[in-house]
């Protein structure tokens, strides 16, 4: 069970390490300064990215069929656009619109991002096949 769920444990695994990084960004950011939600995330979420990148290449997706490293970090950061502006929307949405606490509308987001760059990483950034 777990040999065939290697790659989704490891993501969690390195997804972990990223989203603490960019949870503990955006938190320190609304405790120490006034910006608004959508703005602490996008630099939580780009300080989580950088990390990712690094950690998603190396561990998870060591196995992907290799492009230029300047073809992988612009299908990362493309990825990536389309995670940062849904939980923008959404965080906007949970916390000005509908008074979700901060840290609970930042774990809701959190869910819906990491689906979104699981399947993009796997399918168009590091292109492993099959497994």
């Amino acid at each position: 069970m777990i040999r065939a769920h290697k790659r989704i444990l490891t993501y969690g695994i390195v997804g972990g390490i990223n989203t603490g990084v960019d949870f503990a960004v955006f938190m320190l950011l609304y405790a120490f300064t006034p910006l608004a939600a959508p703005i602490r995330q996008a630099i939580g979420y780009t300080v989580g990215i950088l990390c990712s990148f690094i950690l998603n290449r190396n561990v998870t997706f060591r196995d992907g069929i290799r492009l230029r490293l300047s073809h992988e970090v612009g299908r990362f950061v493309a990825v990536n656009l389309v995670s940062l502006a849904t939980s923008m929307l959404v965080i906007y949405l949970l916390e000005d619109m509908l008074g979700v606490p901060a840290t609970l509308a930042k774990a809701m987001v959190t869910v819906l991002t990491a689906t979104i760059n699981y399947f993009g990483y796997k399918v168009f950034v590091f292109r492993v096949k099959g497994k």
